[in-house]
This record gives C-alpha cells, structure tokens and sequence, in this order.
C-alpha cells in the first residue's frame, strides 16, 4: 500500500501548479509563431527544377538509322557510356558555355521592405548589352532608375548619377555597354513590370558558373535505360528551367560538334589515303609503259 501511495500522481494539483505561469507558455507560443512568420517572410522560397534525358544506346541508333534523322552518321554511331555522359555533364567547361550565351554574368534586383528579391526573364523592363566587361566590375553593382520611356538615371556606389537615353553606350572605367529598353511580352495585356529602381550586379562569369556546377545534381536514374536525372534547386524559377533547358542544348549541340568534327576528319584521311594511292597507281603506269 505504501509504495501504490507513492507512485500517485495527482494530476489536478499538477495542472493547477503549471497553470499559475500560463502568461509563460503564452508568451513563448506568441513568440514561436512570430519567430516562425518573420522566417517565412524574409526567407527567399526555393524552386525545384528537373528533367531527364534519355541516352541512345547501340541498339537503339540501329533502330533509328532507318529515320535518316538530320545529321545522323550512322557510321560514326558509337555505344552511349552513360558513366562518361555524366562526367561531360557535370563538366565545368559546359556550364561555362551555358552561362556565357545566357548572359548571366549580370543580375538584375529589387529592394522589398526588408529583403532584397532577383527578377528575371519577363520580369524586366530594361537588359544590360555589354561590350566589354573588366575584370574589376566582378562585385560592383549600379542602380538604374527609368525617367521616361526614352531615358534612365545610373546611380554608382559612390552616389554619383547620370543619365542618358536607352541604347547609348556607356564607358565606364570598368566596362562599355548599353541599357536597353526591354519589349513587353506579347502574351501580356498590361506592363506589370516593376517601377523600382532596378540594382544590376556584375558578376565573374567563372566563379558564378563554378558555383552553379557544384549546385546541379546530375545522377543516373536507370543505367539500363541510360536515363540521366538533372534537378537543379533556384529561387527564380524561369532562370533555373532556363539553365537547366541550356545545359541539354549545350550538350546535344557539343556532341553533334564533336560527331561532325570526327566525320571530318576521317573524310580528310579519306582523301589523302585516295591521293596518294592515285599518285601510287600513276607511277606505276609510268614504270609499266
């Protein structure tokens, strides 16, 4: 009986005990939830952005020879490794390709209340077209303010503005470009686009390219199918579908590249095989006359 006595809980005087600091689990739970809503607010939401490619393999080209699909060698036609598309994938030098002809060595921003928001593709209203760019821009950033429809205000991080109208080439100590006035989308009725003042940030197209080749995921899905998964995480969705859709034509077009310099070659051998054996056959007539 005395140890039933001592292992008696009594839950009402238990709960009336945490009950006088009610205001403690009140305030926590008030600020739980704001900590939770200030993260939600100021965190950048993250996108996730895949697509896969199928390799063909021996067995499939044989098949395929019969389309005559534009430039299709079938002599040249080889057994796709996928161990070895992967590494061409995850190649430092193809993202670099990727990067260069999407031009994104220069981002393009937005001040918000408390963040600062990337805007891309449509989101636009004016693109930089850069010449020449030096080495000593990588970091530097100006803010762009659109007076009229026909010019804008340049304001650099020492404070000192100009303006100028769109498309007139600027020299900078760092760089010659022009700003363009971006068209609206034709699939849109009004301009929604932002009247912000836009801040452009000038980046090394190496290290930002590097930095995105680290970022990627490229992984087999199914070595029997040579299926290749490629997922890219983004916090602007259109640039990661962009690169990602870049990457794929990069790399269809590198190995279409590398077929038509194979092809070339080997007619090139081809032929001085033929000229010399021509030269060869001749001489021999000579000696036979």
């Amino acid at each position: 009986n005395n140890a039933e006595a001592g292992d008696y809980v009594d839950v009402q005087q238990l709960l009336r005990t945490y009950f006088q600091y009610w205001y403690l689990f009140l305030l926590s739970l008030i600020m739980c939830l704001g900590l939770a809503f200030v993260y939600l607010y100021l965190a950048t939401p993250q996108y996730k952005v895949t697509s896969a490619i199928l390799l063909k393999n021996e067995e499939s080209q044989s098949n395929s020879r019969n389309a005559s699909e534009p430039g299709d060698i079938s002599l040249f036609s080889t057994r796709s490794n996928i161990d070895n598309e992967l590494e061409v994938l995850n190649s430092k030098s193809l993202m670099h390709r990727v990067f260069s002809e999407l031009s994104l060595n220069v981002t393009y921003h937005v001040e918000e209340k408390f963040k600062t928001k990337e805007i891309y593709g449509v989101e636009l209203p004016i693109r930089l077209s850069i010449t020449k760019l030096h080495p000593t821009a990588y970091g530097h950033q100006i803010t762009i303010k659109r007076r009229t429809s026909t010019m804008y205000s340049i304001t650099e991080e020492d404070g000192k503005s100009t303006n100028h109208t769109y498309g007139e080439e600027i020299s900078t100590p760092y760089g010659l470009f022009a700003i363009i006035a971006a068209p609206l989308d034709s699939t849109l009725k009004l301009d929604s686009r932002t009247q912000k003042p836009i801040i452009v940030k000038f980046h090394d197209l190496t290290k930002i390219a590097d930095s995105y080749n680290q970022r990627i995921k490229i992984e087999a899905v199914n070595r029997r199918a040579s299926v290749i998964r490629i997922t890219l995480i983004e916090a602007v969705p259109q640039k990661g579908k962009d690169i990602v859709n870049k990457l794929l034509e990069v790399y269809g077009n590198e190995a279409l590249e590398d077929r038509n310099r194979l092809a070339k070659t080997t007619i090139q051998f081809i032929d001085d095989r033929l000229k010399y054996l021509t030269s060869e056959l001749t001489d021999v007539e000579k000696d036979v006359e």
